[in-house]
């Protein structure tokens, strides 16, 4: 769809959904952006950043990593869609917020027999992240560690890397598309920059040495952060395509992709 015509309320895969499509807000192409950062951290740790069930559960899986949707953005939705995952309560204070809803308001109306609602109520209690950075970090290194198993002296991944990686996919995680990354500012960011000046060097040194013509021969394994960062310079596609108007997902690259590793593999 065009950035300037939205055709459609209901877009983008649901692990790769923005909130502000979620809540039914104006949308703009920074939705790609939001899809963009939970490609990145899926492609280093190996599995969906937010991997929700339904709609339901994929807001309350962003809550938990990223804390609360901002007020303002719950204020600017409608009834309907916003209390599809949140409620307003009162607090101690006596003041009101909104609060993620602990279960579904769908499903219990569907569902009223005994042992749909003890199901529910042995559910763990979703609470938003009161520090998001450290929780994304959290989930990005750690996983990644015990998934990929990456040697500690793999060159991307370092613990600066790692904490510039992090940082990037912060920003383009903000729940506000407006405080979100843009495509200028990301390809200016110091990961994106630290990768194209290893891939630099890497290139100097093979030519010296005359070693193979691969800038990636030296690592030969996926999902560094060293490698992701490659992945999105400024030689890349992806990045760019975001400043032209129009929206493309990432899942229709995909797609598309696909065939043409076929034809190489029978080859």
């Amino acid at each position: 769809c065009k950035s300037n015509k939205r055709m459609y309320s209901y877009i983008q895969s649901r692990f790769y959904r923005s909130p502000e499509v979620m809540l039914g807000l104006p949308y703009n192409v920074a939705i790609d952006m939001w899809s963009l950062g939970c490609i990145l951290a899926e492609m280093h740790t190996g599995e969906p950043l937010f991997s929700g069930s339904d709609q339901f559960d994929q807001m309350q899986k962003i809550v938990k990593l990223l804390g609360m949707v901002p007020p303002h953005m719950l204020d600017q939705a409608s009834e309907a869609q916003r209390t599809q995952f949140f409620e307003r309560i009162q607090l101690p204070t006596g003041i009101e917020a909104w609060m993620i809803r602990q279960a579904n308001p769908s499903s219990d109306s569907n569902n009223n027999n005994s042992s749909s609602r003890s199901s529910s109520q042995s559910r763990h209690r979703i609470v938003p992240s009161s520090n998001p950075l450290a929780s994304l970090s959290e989930v990005i290194c750690s996983d990644a560690s015990k998934k990929k198993r990456l040697p500690p002296g793999e060159t991307g991944n370092t613990a600066r890397n790692y904490e510039l990686f992090v940082d990037l996919i912060f920003r383009m995680l903000a729940y506000d598309p407006n405080e979100r990354i843009r495509p200028e500012e990301a390809l200016n960011h110091s990961f994106i920059r630290s990768g194209d000046q290893q891939h630099h060097q890497q290139q100097q040194q093979q030519h010296h040495h005359h070693g193979s013509s691969s800038p990636y021969a030296d690592r030969g394994r996926r999902g560094s952060v060293d490698d992701i960062s490659d992945a999105v310079n400024p030689g890349s596609y992806q990045l760019q395509d975001f400043g032209t108007g129009t929206s493309h997902h990432h899942h229709q690259r995909k797609r598309e992709a696909v065939p043409t590793q076929r034809a190489h593999q029978q080859r």
